[in-house]
Protein backbone atom coordinates (compact mmCIF):
# COMPACT_ATOMS: atom_id res chain seq x y z
CA UNK A 1 0.00 0.00 0.00
CA UNK A 2 1.28 3.68 -0.58
CA UNK A 3 2.42 5.48 1.66
CA UNK A 4 1.63 9.58 2.35
CA UNK A 5 3.45 12.13 3.25
CA UNK A 6 2.70 15.63 2.98
CA UNK A 7 5.29 18.44 3.06
CA UNK A 8 3.79 21.39 4.46
CA UNK A 9 4.85 25.55 5.60
CA UNK A 10 3.68 28.78 4.51
CA UNK A 11 3.68 30.28 1.22
CA UNK A 12 7.87 30.95 -0.01
CA UNK A 13 8.93 28.56 3.22
CA UNK A 14 11.36 26.30 0.37
CA UNK A 15 8.67 23.35 0.29
CA UNK A 16 9.49 23.28 -3.54
CA UNK A 17 13.43 23.60 -2.92
CA UNK A 18 13.32 20.94 0.15
CA UNK A 19 11.48 18.51 -2.87
CA UNK A 20 13.85 19.35 -5.39
CA UNK A 21 16.94 18.68 -2.93
CA UNK A 22 15.03 15.60 -1.37
CA UNK A 23 14.51 14.08 -4.93
CA UNK A 24 17.85 14.97 -6.40
CA UNK A 25 19.14 12.53 -4.12
CA UNK A 26 16.70 9.95 -3.85
CA UNK A 27 16.39 9.53 -7.98
CA UNK A 28 20.07 7.88 -7.82
CA UNK A 29 18.56 4.58 -6.23
CA UNK A 30 14.52 5.15 -6.27
CA UNK A 31 12.25 5.05 -9.28
CA UNK A 32 10.84 8.88 -8.65
CA UNK A 33 8.52 10.49 -10.87
CA UNK A 34 5.60 13.16 -10.44
CA UNK A 35 6.25 17.27 -10.55
CA UNK A 36 7.42 19.98 -8.71
CA UNK A 37 6.46 23.94 -8.99
CA UNK A 38 9.29 25.87 -9.78
CA UNK A 39 9.61 29.53 -9.41
CA UNK A 40 10.01 31.15 -12.89
CA UNK A 41 12.23 34.07 -13.56
CA UNK A 42 13.21 36.36 -16.34
CA UNK A 43 16.27 38.41 -16.24
CA UNK A 44 16.10 38.04 -12.33
CA UNK A 45 12.61 38.98 -12.15
CA UNK A 46 9.80 36.16 -10.51
CA UNK A 47 7.28 36.19 -13.36
CA UNK A 48 5.30 32.77 -11.98
CA UNK A 49 5.62 29.61 -11.48
CA UNK A 50 6.62 26.41 -14.07
CA UNK A 51 5.55 23.00 -13.59
CA UNK A 52 8.77 20.16 -13.93
CA UNK A 53 8.08 16.90 -14.72
CA UNK A 54 10.80 15.04 -12.29
CA UNK A 55 11.53 11.82 -14.53
CA UNK A 56 12.76 14.30 -17.79
CA UNK A 57 13.62 17.76 -16.28
CA UNK A 58 11.53 19.13 -18.54
CA UNK A 59 9.41 22.63 -17.40
CA UNK A 60 6.71 24.36 -18.75
CA UNK A 61 4.99 27.35 -17.61
CA UNK A 62 1.94 27.07 -15.75
CA UNK A 63 1.34 30.30 -13.54
CA UNK A 64 2.30 33.37 -15.00
CA UNK A 65 1.49 37.27 -13.87
CA UNK A 66 0.86 38.54 -16.85
CA UNK A 67 -1.06 37.17 -19.08
CA UNK A 68 -4.78 37.66 -21.07
CA UNK A 69 -8.44 38.22 -20.50
CA UNK A 70 -8.79 34.59 -21.86
CA UNK A 71 -6.97 32.93 -19.33
CA UNK A 72 -7.95 31.59 -16.34
CA UNK A 73 -7.17 33.62 -13.16
CA UNK A 74 -5.84 32.23 -10.19
CA UNK A 75 -5.12 35.05 -7.53
CA UNK A 76 -2.75 37.40 -9.24
CA UNK A 77 -1.84 34.58 -11.99
CA UNK A 78 -3.07 33.76 -15.16
CA UNK A 79 -3.34 29.78 -15.49
CA UNK A 80 -1.14 28.10 -18.90
CA UNK A 81 -3.83 25.36 -18.93
CA UNK A 82 -1.88 24.02 -21.48
CA UNK A 83 0.78 22.90 -18.77
CA UNK A 84 -2.28 21.31 -16.34
CA UNK A 85 -2.61 18.45 -19.30
CA UNK A 86 1.10 18.33 -19.17
CA UNK A 87 1.29 17.79 -15.76
CA UNK A 88 -1.50 15.59 -15.21
CA UNK A 89 0.22 13.09 -18.00
CA UNK A 90 3.60 13.41 -15.96
CA UNK A 91 1.71 12.37 -12.68
CA UNK A 92 0.07 9.71 -14.48
CA UNK A 93 2.82 7.73 -16.13
CA UNK A 94 4.47 7.80 -12.78
CA UNK A 95 1.93 6.38 -11.01
CA UNK A 96 4.34 3.04 -10.56
CA UNK A 97 6.87 5.25 -9.29
CA UNK A 98 8.42 4.42 -5.62
CA UNK A 99 8.09 8.11 -5.02
CA UNK A 100 5.18 10.08 -6.30
CA UNK A 101 5.46 13.70 -6.20
CA UNK A 102 2.81 16.12 -6.27
CA UNK A 103 3.89 19.40 -5.90
CA UNK A 104 1.57 21.62 -4.99
CA UNK A 105 -2.05 20.70 -4.30
CA UNK A 106 -3.65 23.96 -4.05
CA UNK A 107 -6.89 26.13 -4.83
CA UNK A 108 -7.64 24.70 -8.11
CA UNK A 109 -7.17 21.29 -6.91
CA UNK A 110 -9.95 22.03 -4.27
CA UNK A 111 -12.48 23.71 -6.83
CA UNK A 112 -11.92 20.22 -8.45
CA UNK A 113 -9.68 21.32 -11.05
CA UNK A 114 -5.40 21.23 -11.84
CA UNK A 115 -4.51 17.77 -10.84
CA UNK A 116 -7.37 16.99 -9.23
CA UNK A 117 -8.21 13.90 -10.98
CA UNK A 118 -4.76 13.00 -10.95
CA UNK A 119 -4.65 12.88 -7.17
CA UNK A 120 -7.58 11.26 -6.98
CA UNK A 121 -6.10 8.36 -9.18
CA UNK A 122 -2.51 8.33 -6.70
CA UNK A 123 -4.49 7.90 -4.13
CA UNK A 124 -6.74 4.94 -4.79
CA UNK A 125 -3.68 2.96 -6.56
CA UNK A 126 -2.23 0.86 -4.46
CA UNK A 127 1.04 0.74 -5.20
CA UNK A 128 4.11 0.22 -3.22
CA UNK A 129 6.15 3.42 -1.88
CA UNK A 130 5.56 6.78 -1.08
CA UNK A 131 3.09 9.39 -2.58
CA UNK A 132 4.68 12.82 -1.80
CA UNK A 133 2.26 16.02 -1.19
CA UNK A 134 3.31 19.19 -1.61
CA UNK A 135 0.26 21.88 0.48
CA UNK A 136 0.56 24.89 1.60
CA UNK A 137 0.16 25.13 5.25
CA UNK A 138 -3.31 27.00 5.18
CA UNK A 139 -4.90 24.37 3.07
CA UNK A 140 -3.83 21.10 4.42
CA UNK A 141 -7.08 20.59 6.73
CA UNK A 142 -9.17 21.25 3.37
CA UNK A 143 -7.35 19.20 0.97
CA UNK A 144 -6.84 16.27 3.78
CA UNK A 145 -11.16 16.82 4.11
CA UNK A 146 -11.20 16.87 0.62
CA UNK A 147 -9.72 13.97 -0.86
CA UNK A 148 -10.21 11.70 2.10
CA UNK A 149 -6.71 11.25 2.95
CA UNK A 150 -7.06 9.77 6.33
CA UNK A 151 -3.35 8.45 7.08
CA UNK A 152 -0.04 10.46 6.36
CA UNK A 153 2.95 11.88 8.02
CA UNK A 154 3.22 15.59 7.92
CA UNK A 155 6.98 17.29 7.50
CA UNK A 156 6.72 20.75 8.20
CA UNK A 157 9.00 23.21 6.17
CA UNK A 158 10.26 24.98 8.22
CA UNK A 159 12.36 24.34 10.28
CA UNK A 160 13.14 20.69 8.39
CA UNK A 161 15.41 21.08 5.47
CA UNK A 162 15.62 18.76 2.58
CA UNK A 163 17.96 16.26 4.76
CA UNK A 164 15.06 15.80 7.43
CA UNK A 165 12.85 14.92 4.57
CA UNK A 166 14.93 13.27 3.17
CA UNK A 167 15.79 10.87 6.01
CA UNK A 168 11.92 10.27 6.57
CA UNK A 169 11.75 8.74 2.57
CA UNK A 170 14.54 6.67 3.10
CA UNK A 171 12.83 5.21 6.19
CA UNK A 172 9.36 4.70 4.57
CA UNK A 173 11.45 3.67 0.75
CA UNK A 174 13.87 1.24 1.72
Amino acid sequence: MRKIVILTGPVRSGKTNTVKEAVKKLRKTVKTGGITEPKAYKRNSFIGYDIQEIATGKEFPFLRIEGNENQQRLGRFFVEAESISKGISAIEASLSSKLLVIDEIGPLELSGEGFAEALKTALERTADGVLLLVIRDTLIEKVIETFGIDSAQTVIVPPFIWKDLDDILQGRLL
